[in-house]
């Protein structure tokens, strides 16, 4: 439970990280009939497949992120050691030998992470229900493919849509990412096939020319009673950092590493300032941390303002070192944004005569650059917008004034209303 709670944690701002990647496809919003029908065109429910479409891939990339940093697990096995709020399973020990998993085992893991987060990222579908969607949904169950260069997911996740009587059936979804995950498996077990050779040793030249050789960062982190953790670094690929643990038979050579306190989940918003203290000893050691956000000073304070860009969940090694001797922590840093709703422009009340088409253009931003989902409400027979793109046309043959409500959502369900009325003549 613990591990799905951190999870959960993990991935609260999937569904915002999303928005950036829908594509804008064209939908045509038209009346539909009342009885209980089979729609007749898959492009009136496109835009939740593309956004299911998106939060598999998502979902695929967060999780490859996750299982890398685990050493390829999502629910890490009994020989782990816990290394900040990661646990980084033994790959190698003296008493157990050789544990790497299996391929097929990463694959499992990673389909089970997907599984676990992608329902949580669809979010109840609470954007489509504002505008007139009933969308329930069985558990996904998906297929990972890890392949040189790249990850596949294939999802199987039973959708039946509703919308004024009408209905459709959703089953399949699938979402492929550029990612070396499948190298860094690789290289980590040619690194335990180096250690078997001599199980005392930690082969560092050989590691560094791996490293030199594969265009990639290696790290080496002595912690307690022998175990020594090993990471493959590359900050500009997906994952950006693969690790795992060796136990060797020494007995307490961490007693002149440095020391890194606690480090707890941190969230910091877009556009505020954001410290933190790092508590170190001792305080001569130096600092330094795996990521592009910010540096640590001296005296181990965190101090920086988050921009937009930097919106998600970022896993950051943090090293202190002192005289040749490392040790490291992880820290996990939420970085939100303030989910505003969109703002639409004034609609002025519409005068036409009875017989004429009424064309115009609803237009609409939002603050923390959501895609956005257009929708009217009135009595009005057969009176619908562009769900995407906000504009809508409609001949008035009768005569009265007749009020009309616009509503805009952003994908998050952040929503505005405005009312306007249609004068017929």
């Amino acid at each position: 439970m613990q591990k799905r709670a951190q999870i959960t944690i993990f991935i609260a701002m999937g569904a915002a990280l999303l928005l950036g990647l829908l594509f804008f496809v064209y939908m045509r919003s038209t009346a539909e009939e009342t009885s209980q029908t089979q729609l007749e065109s898959p492009k009136d429910i496109l835009p939740i497949r593309t956004f299911v479409d998106s939060c598999v891939e998502q979902s695929l990339s967060d999780g490859i992120e996750y299982v890398a940093m685990q050493g390829g697990y999502y629910e890490s096995p009994n020989l782990s050691i816990s290394f900040g709020l990661a646990k980084i399973p033994y790959y190698y020990s003296y008493e157990n030998f050789n544990t790497v998993p299996k391929l097929s085992s990463v694959e499992a893991q990673l389909a089970n992470f997907v599984d676990f987060v992608l329902p949580k990222c669809t979010n109840d579908f609470k954007a489509f229900t504002e505008i007139g969607f009933t969308v329930t949904s069985q558990p996904p169950v998906s297929t990972i493919t890890i392949s040189k260069g790249h990850v596949m997911a294939d999802v199987q996740y039973p959708l039946q849509i509703k919308k004024a009587g009408v209905s459709y059936d959703l089953q399949s979804f699938s979402a492929s990412k550029e990612s070396v995950l499948n190298d860094m498996y690789n290289y980590s077990a040619q690194m335990v096939k180096k250690i078997e050779e001599n199980p005392d040793y930690v082969p560092i030249s050989y590691i560094m020319d791996m490293a030199y050789n594969n265009h990639f960062f290696s790290e080496v982190i002595y912690l307690d009673n022998g175990t020594v953790v090993f990471s493959i670094i590359r900050n500009t690929t997906l994952p950006s950092l693969y690790s795992f643990a060796v136990k060797y038979s020494w007995n307490n050579r961490q007693d002149s590493l440095p020391h890194i306190g606690d480090l707890p989940e941190l969230n910091a918003t877009v556009g505020y300032q954001f410290r933190y203290q790092i508590n170190f000893s001792p305080n001569d050691s130096k600092l330094s941390a795996y990521t592009g956000l910010f540096n640590i000073s001296s005296s181990g304070v965190i101090d920086f303002m988050p921009v937009y860009a930097n919106k998600g969940l970022h896993s950051i090694v943090i090293r202190a070192e002192k005289n040749g001797r490392s040790t490291a922590k992880m820290l996990r840093l939420r970085i939100v944004s303030e989910n505003l709703p969109p703002i639409l422009k004034r609609i002025p009340n519409q005068i036409i005569n009875a017989g004429q088409k009424l064309t115009y253009q609803l237009y609409a931003i939002d603050p923390d650059n959501d895609t956005i989902f257009y929708s009217l409400q009135s009595n009005v027979e057969n009176l619908s917008v562009n769900l995407l793109t906000g504009s809508f046309e409609h001949t008035f043959n009768t005569k009265g004034i007749f009020n009309v409500t616009a509503i805009v959502v952003d994908i998050n369900g952040a929503a505005i209303k405005q009312l306007f009325k249609v004068i017929v003549k």
